[in-house]
């Protein structure tokens, strides 16, 4: 039986192995790369020369099915990697890629996210912000879209300090480009579960999934205008937002069948137990009010107007 590798030993036999035979003309580099909420990931690199990009790829990923497969060959997983590469370069080149020098030309591309602050904050120190309770809006520059994956790129103080402008600007275009880019949508989970799973469980009427299309980096769909209020208008009632991940929010109408408490503690077991580290967005649990249209953080006493895009 082979010796199972450690993750540095891992890491260090693809260094010395994965261009052997195949791109030996490339520039490698493994560095550590700060995710949300302070995860870092061991990125791989292999740049060509000809655009000095190159997609990346994450060993952490590779490593745990090498751990798990029934084959311990790393061989089998240079193999692999050498496939993921392929298979991203090919994608890359069949989409132009844009021109960051100016901010007219990435207006139209600027969207934002919602991420947890604290979490964050050695992230959020090079780059602009807008702090909403105990999470942040940032921005991001759209580098490609499809059906399958969304390509973007951080926007930082040094990026937006060179365009000239401020975060009321990058707020603006944000405002105007997220919601066309990635639509918000709102789902039954009964219907969801009826779509994914082939039957509806009991007790899924009363929730819903906010998120956007492609259910990427959805949360930040309650920033969209009027998503909130349409919501809430439609569903007869105020009501609860509990933070499923980054990628979306559960809503559950206010009728009064849920302690907050309760929610609370509902929202902390499911981070704890099932969301990953790099996708929980946040512990708390959020109240709209569709009378005063705000936006509360249920047990802290601060309230905060409902975040509207124009």
């Amino acid at each position: 039986m082979n010796t199972i590798l450690t993750f540095s030993e891992f890491v260090d036999y693809v260094r010395e192995n994965i261009r052997k035979d195949w791109w030996e003309d490339r520039d490698l580099e493994i560095r550590k790369i700060l995710k949300n909420n302070g995860v870092e990931l061991t990125a791989l690199l292999l740049t060509r020369e000809d655009t000095h990009i190159s997609p990346t790829l994450y060993l952490e990923d590779f490593y745990e099915g090498y751990r798990e497969s029934d084959q311990a060959d790393p061989d089998l997983w240079i193999r692999r990697i050498r496939q993921g590469f392929e298979e991203a370069e090919e994608k890359m080149d069949m989409v132009p890629m844009p021109e960051f020098g100016s901010f007219e030309s990435m207006r139209d591309r600027i969207v934002f996210r919602l991420i947890h602050y604290e979490r964050n904050r050695k992230f959020l120190e090079g780059c602009p912000h807008i702090r909403l309770h105990d999470l942040a809006v940032t921005f991001r520059c759209m580098v490609s879209l499809n059906e399958d994956a969304v390509s973007s790129a951080a926007v930082t103080e040094e990026q937006m300090e060179y365009w000239g402008v401020g975060v009321k600007e990058l707020m603006s275009a944000a405002g105007r480009n997220t919601p066309k880019l990635l639509p918000g949508v709102i789902i039954p989970m009964g219907d969801y579960m009826m779509e994914n799973s082939g039957y509806r469980p009991e007790g899924q009427d009363m929730l819903y999934i906010a998120t956007n299309r492609q259910m990427v980096f959805g949360a930040a769909a309650i920033l969209y205008k009027g998503f909130l209020d349409d919501f809430a208008r439609d569903l007869g009632t105020d009501f609860y937002l509990l933070p499923s991940s980054v990628h979306e929010f559960l809503f559950v109408p206010d009728r009064g069948e849920f302690p907050e408490e309760e929610l609370v503690s509902m929202v902390r077991e499911v981070n704890e137990a099932v969301v990953s580290p790099e996708e929980v967005l946040s512990d708390s649990v959020y109240h709209y009010s569709r009378k005063e249209g705000r936006l509360t953080r249920c047990g802290c006493g601060s309230t905060a107007d409902t975040f509207i895009v124009s």
